[in-house]
């Protein structure tokens, strides 16, 4: 599973500066306006299928949220630097004020739905890592039909996109 948080396509100038923010001052070189249609196109190139895709961005607000009140829960540790610093430019009450603004300006952001958090649901592709599992399946269900006395003519293997066993 993979899970990515970033803006949604087509943001306004609001979630463009908040994509900006992050990637100066919280994680340096991110790059938060990075489409869904990206990263299942990478997750594709790499030999992956993708199973499905969950938006989880209202959700991960509650979760956020959490991390919000955890962190304002430990401020004087954090002001009297018992906590790690991002870098050496942000100890105590800097390293406090960025954070406590960057998770509330988060929270807000993903509850109204501006940013997103997206869960990659994939799994290795057997016609790219090889496809000896098919042959077994397939052999393993007619000896499954003929065990239970059906006939097997009567039977067709059906393959979804998703590689699953279908009969009818």
């Amino acid at each position: 599973m993979l899970q990515v948080a970033g803006l949604r396509q087509g943001s306004n100038w609001e979630d463009v500066q908040w994509g900006l923010f992050m990637s100066k001052y919280i994680f340096p070189g991110a790059d938060a306006s990075t489409p869904l249609n990206w990263y299942i196109r990478q997750c594709e190139l790499a030999g992956f299928e993708v199973h499905s895709v969950e938006t989880i961005g209202r959700h991960y607000s509650h979760t956020l949220h959490k991390w919000y009140d955890n962190w304002l829960s430990h401020k004087e540790e954090i002001l009297a630097g018992k906590i790690d610093a991002i870098n050496e430019a942000s100890k105590g009450a800097h390293l406090f004020r960025l954070q406590e603004f960057f998770l509330a300006w988060s929270t807000i952001a993903s509850g109204q739905s501006s940013a997103t958090c997206y869960q990659i649901l994939c799994h290795p592709n057997r016609l790219v890592h090889g496809n000896s599992l098919l042959l077994p399946s397939i052999c393993n269900l007619r000896l499954l039909l003929a065990l239970v006395e059906r006939p097997v003519d009567r039977c067709f293997v059906f393959l979804s996109p998703a590689r699953k066993y279908y009969l009818q």
